[in-house]
């Protein structure tokens, strides 16, 4: 198999800075619709700067939140990042990453590779 696409994305400085209320958190999404073809897409994605800004707890979290692959039923996992998918090697028709913060900042990224 040979690599015949790659895209980056990054999520540069997404942040949640309450203002005078300390629980709570934010989700963002990403949604991809992506050529069916030949062989599997790879994705792949990981945090590249953590920082807490009012208090703990603290968390952040990127993940592939669900995908419909072109060989079986589409796959959601649901607003919970612990349940999120940190990599994916399938054959891909839709895509969604999600993102998550709570009480701080947080740099991530994650790419989507072709092959066939």
């Amino acid at each position: 198999m040979a690599a015949l696409s790659e895209r980056w994305f990054s999520v540069w400085c997404w942040h949640y800075q309450p203002s005078g209320y300390t629980g709570g958190f934010t989700t963002q999404s990403d949604e991809h619709n992506l050529l069916p073809g030949p062989g599997v897409m790879i994705v792949h994605c990981g945090l590249t700067f953590l920082q807490p800004n009012s208090g703990l707890p603290f968390s952040a979290a990127i993940g592939v939140r669900s995908f419909g692959p072109t060989d079986g039923p589409a796959m959601d996992f649901g607003p919970i990042p612990m349940d999120w998918l940190p990599a994916l090697s399938r054959p891909l028709g839709t895509l969604v990453m999600g993102f998550h913060v709570t009480r701080g900042d947080f740099k991530g990224w994650y790419y989507i590779q072709h092959w066939a």
